[in-house]
């Protein structure tokens, strides 16, 4: 009886938790599409840990039973899965992102969208998911190898300005593109404030046809900027935090001597080469150079022949009486330079339900540099949003950003008087710090007249740069009905920059300075922009025709400050009044245009585009202010898959203050009209392999005339650039493998045509380095070629210098080409000699995919550039002194007789010495020359990166995870000598214009790539 009690007990005991279970089971419905919007068939979609599963229908749609707070797994191949939590929810849609982004079916090309089978122009678009496997607070840092026929060059010093060109340069000067952002245009490449992860995409402008839309600033391209806007689908929340170490790719000590009496033997072999006494006040050794020893002072230096070795230290007074030890080899660039960190946050919300979507994101960057003291801080904000209510839209995109920099070596600090440039190269007999433990230097004589590059670079931390900036815009656009849109948009750039800077007095080095400094740098500009559009669509039977209307006003105002005060601790008198020592400028810019623009197609098959820009700016002369930039293109679809283009067009160039205003360049109204841009493009689009395979192919013709070499001189010139750009591409699988791979290749010829209003057909570059000119821009060249003597070795014996012994020449010695036959080498016997413009330049971009795994590779290379190695005027000529490379001893010329005066008896031994022969009296051979020209040429891995992507919902609350490893700059293959072949460009003005393009390719030290390895991780909640 009380079994039977317990058994119906049982039975009622196990229905009631069945009901119970199955109480909590709810059906769930939804729809699966791509974060480009069309809907996804065929995505399986399942209930984490059991057998429930199901896929979507053909207009990705689903429904299946499921526990209230059971976890929805979706998955398809070719994109990345994801976990949702149900929480009772009956409706879940969600989007999915692919595992390699395709290319958007339409795109921003000039104040409104185009298909992109539909653009007749030369435009490019860049693939933004790429950009994330790089490092850089700069976007613009990213693009190198990405844009066919874009060039990208930048320093390793955080936080530098990167240079960007597009199709070569047609002008004197300025030539960089024009940013349009979110439809805001900024003409400045100081972009440091747009968070890379905040961008959506990209796309590049390159021929006139494409860009004389924007008129007078189009000449140089035109990089249009989108940002992120939310995607259908719920809200998403987006964490990634990387983080990593770097070093520099290469460092000086890879070649220079390191070891004090390594460094003897070569001063030895100098001055006995050269017939003179050797110094003995360092080493203590006699005039012919016997018994060196390592010092164990090198200051004080005033005990008669020999350094001073009985010195009472309790004596030391800064900085009245210094006493530097001798070092048996210091290393000066593993005192400056060593490893650095990184850190780069950046969250995200973002979301889209009917006709609202919204993106907002806060990003925080902070990189310590490879050189000690140097670091850059940057955070941002962004909140991007769109609103729509029956026929209106609006919305804002607003962004907002402090960055400070500290120390480092920007672009504009490159030369001999930087914590590289000359002062990298101490000798190793020098120390780092005095017997008081402050910075010591070389002050006694044959030291060189270097200051200590880890004082230069310590002090360079009180060197702050803060720069605050507000950009943004608000838009309203109205659908006017039969297909008309009118679109109001008025656009804010407001930016604000301090730099604070110290110089301290340096009582160490041989050519003291004994007072200290402070200067102050405030500059404040305000940009707007207001834009209105009309627009029409109408499709009718096979033909499609679009046509823009628009009006644009901007105006510019900017304000700039410096101030600076001398003898802030004495001894000399009192602190300077810092009244007394105060600058300041103001610059206005107005800009007013109108602009047409037609575009139609017949049957997908013909095409063509017509544009018109009238611009009317407050700079030039009143009877020039006006100009008309005309642009056309035409387009014929032979296939489905192929077709070919035409474009034409007249674009100019404008420069226009700087946002980043320290360089105070007001300039008043006194420029003439702007320079115009004649540019002829033809292209071919070509799918192959059911549009697995892609291939671009564009070749050009740039012209510019009028071009100014100075504010007040125009139409002094004309240049011209020839060029072929080209993609090649494939998508596909092997197995179970996806993979893609993208070859950018691109080749330009540049060439001055004329030279106007000078007098010559040729005028040097803006720098010149210790009295030597080593650019020139002459006619029948490109601009900023090198400059100097021919070297054709080494002249053997007297016999073979003897012609131009009364210029310099003796045995072992640089020979140099008499050009004029004159029977004396001079400066008329200069020559062009070589040409910093890469005959081509490649990026080569790898993806591979398989499973829960994925790869990336990218490779970037030029070929047949050159580089004018102006350090070998240090670390092979010895010049004031300073140090030298390592095998200078041994690889250079050696004669089997004496040579000195006038009396020369040998000859050379090794006539293919890599160096001349040593000699301290030979400033002949020290002359710029080929000699100084290098093969620039290079292929470095850019970046390669693994990555893994967590099973969905691995963890209940986020539906979405990746981690990942990266190495950037991993390695370098190139026979140039010194430590890294890609340069920057050195900031170089004039007259208020940007001059860096009639300076490029020389090396006066600069601040190295840096081999970076990090950890990532990505995660969606």
């Amino acid at each position: 009886m009380n079994y039977r009690r317990q058994a119906w007990m049982s039975l009622i005991m196990n229905l009631v938790l069945c009901g119970s279970a199955f109480g909590q089971m709810i059906e769930i419905s939804g729809r699966v599409t791509s974060q480009a919007g069309p809907p996804l068939p065929g995505v399986n979609v399942r209930i984490r840990g059991t057998d429930t599963a199901t896929t979507t229908d053909g207009q990705g749609r689903y429904t299946l039973v499921a526990p209230r707070d059971g976890i929805v797994v979706f998955t398809l191949t070719g994109y990345r899965g994801i976990g949702e939590t149900i929480r009772g929810r009956t409706t879940l849609d969600v989007a999915l992102e692919p595992a390699t982004w395709p290319l958007p079916d339409t795109v921003v090309t000039g104040y409104a969208t185009q298909r992109r089978d539909a653009i007749t122009g030369a435009v490019a678009t860049v693939d933004v998911a790429g950009l994330s496997r790089q490092t850089s607070t700069s976007v613009l840092q990213r693009l190198d190898g990405r844009v066919p026929g874009m060039t990208v060059e930048n320093s390793g010093s955080p936080g530098s300005r990167t240079t960007i060109r597009v199709r070569g340069m047609t002008s004197f000067h300025d030539n960089g593109p024009l940013y349009v952002i979110d439809g805001t245009p900024v003409q400045e490449s100081y972009l440091n404030w747009l968070s890379p992860d905040d961008i959506e995409a990209i796309q590049v402008l390159k021929d006139a046809s494409a860009t004389s839309i924007y008129g007078s600033r189009g000449g140089n391209g035109v990089v249009v900027v989108e940002t992120k806007l939310g995607r259908p689908g719920e809200r998403r929340a987006t964490l990634e935090v990387t983080t990593g170490v770097a070093t520099p790719v290469r460092g000086y000590d890879d070649f220079l001597i390191l070891n004090a009496l390594d460094y003897f033997e070569v001063m030895r072999a100098a001055y006995r080469n050269a017939g003179l006494a050797v110094p003995t006040n360092i080493y203590g050794n006699d005039t012919l150079g016997n018994n060196p020893s390592v010092p164990a002072y090198i200051w004080p230096n005033n005990c008669g022949t020999a350094p001073c070795n009985n010195v009472d230290k309790t004596t030391y007074s800064y900085p009245d009486n210094l006493i530097m030890p001798g070092s048996p080899g210091t290393n000066w660039w593993d005192a400056v330079f060593g490893a650095g960190h990184y850190a780069d946050a950046n969250l995200a919300i973002s979301g889209a339900r009917g006709d609202n979507a919204y993106h907002a994101s806060l990003n925080y960057f902070d990189q310590s540099g490879t050189a000690a003291y140097n670091r850059v801080q940057r955070g941002s904000g962004r909140v991007n949003t769109s609103f729509t209510q029956g026929r209106l839209n609006a919305g804002e995109h607003i962004a907002l950003s402090r960055e400070r920099g500290y120390g480092g070596l920007d672009d504009n600090a490159l030369g001999e008087n930087n914590i590289i440039g000359k002062n990298i190269l101490q000798q190793p007999v020098v120390p780092i710090y005095d017997v008081g433990g402050n910075f010591a230097s070389g002050k006694a004589s044959g030291l060189g007249n270097m200051s200590n590059p880890l004082k230069v670079a310590y002090f360079g931390k009180d060197n702050v740069t803060t720069t605050d900036r507000v950009f943004g815009n608000a838009f309203a656009v109205l659908n006017a009905g039969r297909g008309f849109a009118l679109k109001t948009q008025f656009g804010i750039d407001v930016a604000r920059a301090a730099f604070r800077g110290y110089s301290p007095a340096t009582p160490e080095n041989s050519e003291p300075t004994t007072i200290d400094a402070i200067t102050e740098r405030d500059g404040r500009a305000t940009d707007w922009t207001w834009s209105n559009t009309l627009t029409y669509s109408r499709t009718t039977g096979q033909h499609h025709v679009s046509a823009l209307l628009g009006h644009e006003a901007n105006r510019s105002k900017s304000h700039f400050e410096e101030r600076s005060c001398a003898n802030l601790r004495g001894p000399l008198g009192a602190p300077c009044d810092p009244s007394t020592n105060v600058s300041s400028s103001d610059a206005n810019w107005e800009l007013l245009s109108f602009f047409g623009k037609a575009d139609y197609d017949y049957a997908g098959r013909y095409y063509a585009s017509v544009t018109l820009r009238r611009d009317g700016a407050a700079r030039p002369a009143a009877e020039r202010r006006w100009g008309t930039f005309p642009g056309f293109s035409v387009g014929w679809r032979a296939f489905p898959n192929f077709m070919l283009r035409f474009g034409w067009g007249i674009a100019g160039a404008q420069p226009i203050p700087s946002a980043r205003i320290f360089n105070g360049s007001g300039g008043g109204n006194t420029f003439p009209q702007w320079e115009k841009n004649r540019s002829m493009n033809v292209g071919m689009d070509l799918a192959m392999w059911d549009g697995r395979g892609t291939l671009t192919v564009d070749v050009y013709r740039r012209e510019a005339d009028s071009l100014w070499l100075a504010p007040t001189v125009a139409h002094a010139g004309k240049m011209r650039n020839n060029g072929i750009d080209f993609s090649l591409g494939y998508q596909g699988t092997l197995g179970a493998t996806a993979f893609s791979v993208t070859f950018n290749g691109s080749h330009y010829r540049n060439t001055v045509l004329r030279i106007d209003a000078l007098g010559t057909e040729s005028f040097f570059g803006p720098v010149a380095l210790r009295g030597q000119d080593p650019v020139v821009s002459m006619v029948g060249h490109p601009i900023g070629a090198f400059y100097g003597l021919v070297a054709e070795g080494f002249y053997l014996d007297s016999l073979d210098a003897a012609p131009y012994w009364a210029s310099g020449a003796r045995p072992g010695r640089i020979k140099f080409r008499d050009i004029n036959n004159d029977g004396a080498i001079t400066a008329a016997d200069r020559t062009v000699i070589g040409s910093p413009h890469p005959d081509f330049s490649a990026g080569l971009d790898l993806g591979l995919r398989r499973g829960p795994w994925n790869l990336d590779i990218m490779l970037f290379g030029t070929v047949g550039n050159q580089i004018f190695n102006a350090q070998k005027y240090w670390y092979v000529f010895r010049y004031f002194d300073t140090n030298v490379r390592r095998d200078l001893f041994a690889n250079s010329a050696v004669l089997d007789g004496p040579c000195s005066g006038s009396t020369c008896s040998g000859r050379v031994t090794n006539p293919n010495a890599k160096y001349p022969r040593l000699d301290v009296t030979d400033a002949f051979s020290r002359q710029f020359s080929s000699y100084f020209v290098e093969d620039g040429s290079y292929v470095r891995l850019r970046s390669i990166q693994v990555g893994y992507d967590f099973p969905p919902a691995f963890v209940r609350w986020i539906p979405a995870a990746r981690v990942y490893l990266r190495a950037e700059n991993l390695f370098t293959i190139t026979g140039y000598s010194g430590p890294d072949p890609a340069l920057p460009a050195w900031d170089v003005t004039g007259g208020g214009l940007d001059l860096r393009d009639q300076f490029r390719g020389v090396d006066g030290g600069s601040y190295p790539a840096s081999l970076m390895l990090s950890i990532g991780i990505m995660s969606s909640f």
